[in-house]
C-alpha cells in the first residue's frame, strides 16, 4: 500500500497485473489481505485506530470498528471472507474479541471482558477460532523482595463456532484400534492380445470458492477449549489446514542487563490438530510468515532471512538463508534527501500531538528550511536540516538518526582504570580504581587476584615497548582493547629490577570510575550522618538505573533515612517503580526470640525514616546535541524524573533539593519509520502529571 499523503492507495490483486485504485481515508498506516480469496477483499487500519474492510471491485472501504486505546491491528478473515474477528484494547490495556458480519454489518463481543484475548485467527474449515488468551496465573517470587509477578500466562484456545460442533481436543479412547486389512491393489494382469486402454486426462482441479461458514454466536463464550500445550510467553499466532503455529518465548529472554549473547531466541511451534503432537521448527528467530497451506515457511533470525520446509526437526536457522547482499538499487541522492525531508515534515504534521502545531505555521515553516535542501551535500546534513525544522516544535523527545552514514574505522584502545601522572621519565601509577570484577563493565585489570602492582608503581615498558611520557600513556595501549598486554612494572623509575605481569584491558572504564564517584558521596553522606543515612544514585530510570536503584536500595535497607542523587539522570520510563518503593508503608515489626526485630516488608518506610532526593541539572553530551535540538530548552532527564519527584514528595515522605529544570509542563513522544533509510521521531501523545507537590521544591 502507498503511503503518499493523498487520498489514493494503490494495490495490485493476485490475478491482475495492472495497479488498482481505491478511493480510501488519507491516514492509511498498515495493512493485511485475506487468508482466501485475497485478490477480492483487503484488511487496514489507519492512524486514528480505525479498522477498514475495501472490496477490490468495487473500492468502497467499510470501516469496521474504532479502537479507543490502541490500533486493531490483528484481525484476520473468515475463509468465506464473511467475518472478521480482531480484538480490541480496553483502557487496562486487556485485548476483547470481536466477530464483524459483513451481511450484517455489526460487530459482536465474544471474550467476557475478564481476561486478555487477543490475535484470533480462523482455521482454514472454518470449523474453529483459535486465539491467545492470558489466563494462566503461576507466580514466581522475586530473590531480593517479596513481590510476585506472572511471566508464563499466555495459552492457545479454540473456540468452536458451530453450536453442536466438537471440541477439537475431546476426550479419546486410548483402546489400540484393530489394523485394518490389506487390500490387494494390484490390477490384474492383462489378457495376451488385449490393447491397455489409454488412460484419460484427469481435469486438473481448479481451486473451488470456500462454502460459507457457518457461526452460532449465543453461547459462544461458553465453547472454549484450551489447547493442550504449556503456558507461557506466546504470539504470531496463525492457522493453516490441520494445524496451527505459534511464537514462544523463553523468560530468560525477558531478562535485561546481561553481558552474554543478545540473539533472538523466540522458538516457532507447530501443533498438529490429528496428531495431537506440538513440535518446535525453528529455534532462536526473530519472526516467521507462512506461505498459503504452511508447507512452507519464511523467518528472519538477526540478519538472516531464509525459508525452508515447515517439517520438524528437517528445518534449521541458517539454511535456505536469501542472499540479499548483491541486492542493489539505485538512487538520486538529491531526490532521494527531497523525499525524506518531505516525509519527516509530513510526519510531524500528522502525527503530532496538537492537530494545531501549537500554533505554529507548519506549513510556512516547512517552506522555510525546504529552501535549504540545494545547499545540503550529505546525509549528515540534512540529519542537522531536519532537526533543525522539527525544533521548531520546542517541544521534547524529537530525534533525528539513521541513514547511510560513512563506516569510520576505529581502534579500540585498552583501559587499565588508573590514573597515571609523570615521574623520574616514566608514568606512575597514581591510583587503581577497585572496580567490580565479577561484571565487565566495571572491571579494573590490575586489581585481578595474583597480579603484582599496586599505587605508586611505574610503568616501564607495554609489550615490549618502553613507555615513556613524550607520548600520551593511551598511545601505548591502542589496539588492546580485550586483548591480552604483557605489562613491565617496577616501584622505581627505572627498568632494572622490572618484573612483568599479564592483564586484559577493558574497552573502556567508565563503568570503575562511576563506582569510585558514588562510593566517595556515599562516604561524605555516612560521615556527616554517622552512618543513619544511605546514599544512592540512579544514572537514569531505564535498565541501568533499574538495576542501580535496586542494588543500592536493598544493600541499605538497614539505614534511617536515604539521599537519591539523581543529577546527570539520562531519563527513560516513568519511575514507579522507584517510588513504588519509596512509599511503601511499615505494617509490622518480626519480633524472634533470640534476634533483633525485623521491619515488615523489608522495603518499607521506617516512621523516623525520610527519604531526601537531591534535585539537580541534566547534561547533554556535545555528541547528543543534535538531540538537543529537538528537546528545545528542555532535559529529557528531568522531564522523566519529575513524576518520582513528586511521587515521594507528594506523601510528605522526602524534601526536595534542587531547582527546577523542566520548562514544559510534561513529555510528549511519537517514533516513526519511513522509509528504511532514515528514522525521525516526534510527539504523537502528551503527559500531564496527576500528582502535584504540596511544597515547592527548595532551592
Amino acid at each position: 500500500m502507498n503511503t503518499s499523503s493523498s487520498c489514493a492507495r494503490r494495490w495490485a490483486g493476485r490475478k491482475r497485473a495492472s495497479p488498482r485504485t481505491a478511493t480510501c481515508t488519507a491516514t492509511v498506516r498498515s495493512g493485511r489481505r485475506t487468508a482466501k480469496n485475497s485478490s477480492k477483499k483487503l484488511l487496514y487500519w489507519d492512524k486514528l485506530h480505525r479498522l477498514w474492510w475495501v472490496g477490490v471491485e468495487d473500492k468502497k472501504p467499510v470501516q469496521v470498528d474504532q479502537g479507543d486505546y490502541a490500533d486493531i491491528y490483528d484481525a484476520s478473515w473468515s475463509p468465506d471472507s464473511r467475518w472478521i474477528a480482531y480484538s480490541k484494547a480496553d483502557r487496562r490495556g486487556a485485548g476483547q474479541m470481536l466477530l464483524y458480519s459483513l451481511e450484517q454489518k455489526k460487530a459482536t463481543k465474544i471474550s467476557s471482558g475478564f481476561y486478555s484475548d487477543t490475535n484470533p485467527v480462523f482455521d482454514p474449515e472454518g470449523k474453529y477460532l483459535f486465539f491467545l488468551s492470558q489466563r494462566y496465573f503461576f507466580p514466581s517470587i522475586g530473590q531480593l523482595d517479596q513481590r510476585f509477578n506472572y511471566y508464563t500466562t499466555d495459552g492457545v484456545f479454540a473456540i468452536t463456532l458451530k453450536a453442536d460442533e466438537a471440541s477439537p481436543f475431546k476426550p479419546e479412547s486410548d483402546e489400540e484400534k484393530p489394523a485394518e486389512e490389506k487390500k490387494d491393489q494390484k490390477p490384474a494382469a492383462a489378457k495376451s492380445g488385449e490393447q491397455k486402454k489409454p488412460e484419460e486426462k484427469k481435469d486438473e482441479k481448479k481451486e473451488e470458492s470456500p462454502k460459507p461458514i457457518q457461526i452460532d454466536l449465543d453461547g459462544i463464550q461458553s465453547r472454549i477449549a484450551p489447547v493442550p500445550i504449556p503456558s507461557g510467553i506466546l504470539n504470531g499466532l496463525a492457522a493453516r489446514k490441520g494445524k496451527f503455529f505459534y511464537l514462544a518465548q523463553p523468560q530468560e529472554a525477558r531478562a535485561f542487563g546481561g553481558e552474554g549473547d543478545s540473539g533472538p531466541r523466540n522458538v516457532l511451534h507447530v501443533y498438529d490438530l490429528e496428531k495431537r503432537e506440538d513440535k518446535p521448527l525453528l529455534e532462536g528467530i526473530d519472526g516467521y510468515d507462512l506461505n498459503k497451506d504452511g508447507s512452507k515457511v519464511i523467518y528472519k533470525a538477526g540478519p538472516v532471512i531464509g525459508i525452508v520446509e515447515a517439517v520438524p526437526g528437517k528445518a534449521k536457522v541458517g539454511e535456505g538463508k536469501l542472499n540479499l547482499d548483491e541486492l542493489q538499487v539505485k538512487v538520486d541522492p538529491r531526490e532521494e534527501w527531497k523525499q525524506i525531508y518531505r516525509e519527516a515534515w509530513r510526519i510531524e504534521r500528522d502525527f503530532y500531538w496538537d492537530p494545531e502545531m501549537t500554533g505554529h505555521d507548519w506549513k510556512k515553516i516547512g517552506a522555510r528550511y525546504e529552501a535549504l535542501l540545494p545547499w545540503v551535500v550529505d546525509r549528515s546534513d540534512l540529519s542537522y536540516l531536519i532537526g533543525e525544522l522539527i525544533a521548531e516544535l520546542s517541544t521534547s523527545h524529537t530525534y533525528v538518526g539513521g541513514g547511510d552514514q560513512p563506516q569510520r574505522q576505529r581502534i579500540g584502545v585498552g583501559m587499565l582504570g588508573a590514573d597515571f601522572d609523570v615521574d623520574g621519565g616514566f608514568y606512575r601509577i597514581a591510583k587503581i580504581y577497585p572496580g567490580e570484577n565479577w561484571s565487565e563493565r566495571t572491571r579494573s585489570p590490575l586489581t585481578e587476584p595474583g597480579l603484582k602492582v599496586k599505587a605508586g608503581d611505574y610503568l616501564i615498558a607495554v609489550n615490549g615497548r618502553e613507555a615513556r611520557p613524550n607520548q600520551d600513556v593511551y598511545a601505548y595501549f591502542q589496539n588492546l582493547s580485550g586483548k591480552i598486554a604483557s605489562l613491565k612494572i617496577n616501584s622505581k623509575p627505572s627498568a632494572d629490577g622490572a618484573w612483568e605481569i599479564s592483564v586484559k584491558p577493558t574497552a573502556n572504564e567508565d563503568g570503575v570510575r562511576y563506582l569510585e564517584w558514588i562510593a566517595a558521596n556515599r562516604k561524605k553522606v555516612e560521615e556527616a550522618t554517622g552512618g543513619r543515612i544511605a546514599y544512592m544514585h540512579v544514572p537514569d530510570t531505564s535498565i541501568p538505573g533499574i538495576i542501580a536503584f535496586d542494588k543500592q536500595l536493598n544493600a541499605q535497607l538497614d539505614k534511617d533515612g536515604m539521599i537519591v542523587d539523581e543529577r546527570c539522570n539520562s531519563g527513560g520510563q516513568i519511575p514507579d517503580f522507584y517510588t513504588e518503593k519509596l512509599k511503601r508503608q511499615l505494617l509490622a515489626l518480626v519480633a524472634p526470640r533470640d534476634t533483633k526485630d525485623v521491619p515488615w516488608p523489608p522495603v518499607a518506610s521506617l516512621p523516623a525514616r525520610a527519604a531526601t532526593l537531591f534535585r539537580g541539572f541534566s547534561t547533554v553530551r556535545k555528541s547528543d546535541q543534535l538531540s538537543a535540538r529537538g528537546h528545545g530548552a528542555d532535559s529529557l532527564a528531568s522531564a522523566t524524573f519529575s513524576p518520582f519527584a513528586m511521587g515521594v514528595s507528594s506523601p510528605r515522605r522526602a524534601l526536595l533539593f534542587g531547582y527546577r529544570t523542566m520548562a514544559a509542563s510534561g513529555l510528549s513522544k511519537i517514533t516513526a519509520s519511513i522509509p528504511t533509510t532514515w528514522c525521525r521521531s516526534g510527539p504523537t501523545w502528551s503527559l500531564a502529571a496527576t500528582i502535584r507537590s504540596s511544597k515547592k521544591p527548595s532551592n
